[in-house]
């Protein structure tokens, strides 16, 4: 990661309204996409909230901290 990129992901980290001016943002980009397609409306969200609900069943796996 270059010098750039690390200092805004500390002042979005840091700074709450920064964070949720980049969350207004990533919502008004998907709108205008999904605008454009309603299957983008209708298939992200279901997606991550599969994604959400899978994870959470699953649980911890101790696998996982070997990665890292």
């Amino acid at each position: 990661m270059t010098a750039t990129g690390a200092s805004l992901w500390q002042l979005i980290r840091d700074d709450m309204l920064v964070r949720r001016g980049a969350w207004t943002a990533l919502g008004v980009v998907w709108l205008s996409a999904a605008w454009a397609e309603l299957r983008l409306l209708l298939f992200l969200p279901a997606l991550a909230g599969v994604i959400w609900l899978l994870r959470r069943r699953r649980g911890e796996s101790d696998d996982e901290a070997e990665f890292f």
